[in-house]
């Protein structure tokens, strides 16, 4: 009997229904960076650097369901100066942002996987974007501003598969792969606002 259950236990913990990692009405913050956001960010590939932010957030109505709101925010830049002529050269600035709604369905107890500090989840996603691309002149002055400007308007929608790990009750890493339009991925710490139990 003494033997009996300890292997119950542990067999309960390997599949992860001894403790769950969320619970309802907890508020889970993520924060981190981005290849892109699922859109084409530039027009041709050649920048100084990716640099794209996601934030979101997300309430969880059970362990298996949460929904939220999510952010991005994206600037590329690329500057080219003659190395002839003097105060001639240009530079080129690709920015904008993807708000919208999100839901999540959380697998890691339908995975049979410890949900104590791993959560594997499948989430929905949709919103608005906003793009721009610029094109600035190194002396200020941009006499092709009219022809090669532009801004951009659309709808954004798409899924993403995630993997979060929790090494303390609030905090935790996470890593995503998603797809709209094209494949992106999402890395980032995740903070867990739990509510007290009475």
């Amino acid at each position: 009997m003494k033997k009996t259950i300890p292997q119950v236990l542990l067999l309960l913990l390997l599949s992860g229904t001894l403790c769950a990692q969320n619970k309802k009405n907890d508020f889970i913050i993520n924060a981190g960076f981005s290849s892109g956001d699922g859109h084409t960010i530039k027009p041709y590939p050649r920048e100084d650097g990716i640099n794209t932010f996601n934030l979101n957030c997300e309430y969880y109505f059970n362990p298996v369901i949460s929904a939220g709101l999510y952010g991005i925010y994206y600037r590329n830049t690329y500057k080219w100066e003659s190395n002839t002529a003097v105060n001639y050269g240009y530079k080129d600035i690709w920015q904008g942002f993807n708000a919208g709604v999100k839901t999540t369905y959380h697998a890691g107890s339908l995975l049979k996987v410890n949900t104590k500090y791993i959560d594997l989840y499948l989430t929905a996603f949709g919103g608005f974007r906003n793009f721009s691309y610029k094109e600035v002149g190194i002396n200020s002055v941009n006499i092709y501003a009219d022809l090669l400007d532009y801004k951009i308007h659309s709808f954004s929608a798409g899924g993403i598969a995630g993997f979060r790990y929790l090494f303390s009750k609030k905090w935790g890493m996470y890593t995503e792969v998603g797809l709209s339009r094209e494949l992106f991925i999402n890395a980032g710490f995740t903070l867990t606002l739990a509510k007290k139990s009475k």
